[in-house]
């Protein structure tokens, strides 16, 4: 069992909520998900603490099962990006949560190169758009350990929510789930991923607006990623 999930398991065998584990560290609770997702490495002051917490050593509570070290360029994931033939960091930058939207207000957004139903699949088959094909341009992400990949509800559910989204006489869809993409960025987050739309994901056999991410998600229509700090953003050149 890797550091990650002896975490997990230790804090669910004690029947404890994420949030109040996070409290317990000093932290916000997208940052202590993120050390259960194994994104983010427990610090020694805060595997000391989980230690006490749990009942056990902190030497076992530090680690990361994930590692890119020594990886190039392209053995990360590679996204692509239609609009633009490069990169502008200050372009739609810095991201905001938006009111009654489960979308941030800027971010860049791209699905991956080798993806089943990415953005331009979408675009295809609604008849939304059509792209030059140099319209367009190619990155990694500087840390792929930083992006946090969605594939199911209870993925979705450890990002926070954000508690301001709402003002009277915006129109809403009440399955929606709000995430605060301000509070992701400040816990470290660079970019979101949803990984749910090809043909190799899991989909519920039931309809359940409220956990099926087709609704709790509405607007994310395909496979995509919205990145939040566009200092994470790696261009590759066109032959990459």
């Amino acid at each position: 069992m890797n550091t990650a999930s002896r975490i997990a398991r230790l804090r669910t065998d004690l029947s404890l909520s994420q949030d109040y584990v996070a409290r317990y560290l000093g932290m916000p609770v997208a940052a202590y998900a993120q050390i259960e997702a194994g994104i983010r490495n427990t610090s020694a002051d805060e595997a000391t603490k989980l230690g006490k917490l749990f009942g056990v050593s902190a030497g076992s509570l530090q680690g990361n099962p994930q590692t890119t070290k020594g990886a190039t360029a392209m053995d990360k994931p590679v996204y692509i990006h239609y609009g633009a033939k490069k990169f502008d960091p200050h372009i739609n930058f810095p991201i905001s949560n938006k009111t009654c939207w489960n979308k941030p207000e800027g971010g860049l957004w791209a699905s991956r190169a080798d993806a089943d139903f990415g953005w331009i699949d979408w675009c295809k088959e609604e008849h939304f758009r059509k792209y030059d094909k140099d319209d367009c341009f190619k990155f990694t992400m500087r840390n792929p350990d930083a992006v946090f990949t969605v594939h199911n509800y209870d993925d979705l559910q450890k990002l926070p929510w954000n508690d301001f989204w709402y003002e009277p006489g915006y129109h809403y869809d009440p399955w929606w789930y709000m995430i605060d993409f301000e509070e992701c960025r400040d816990s470290g987050i660079d970019a979101i991923e949803l990984c749910w739309y090809g043909k190799d994901c899991e989909h519920p056999t039931e309809l359940n607006m409220e956990t099926d991410l087709h609704y709790s998600l509405g607007g994310w229509d395909c496979d995509s990623i919205v990145v939040l700090n566009p200092d994470a953003v790696v261009p590759l050149r066109k032959d990459e």
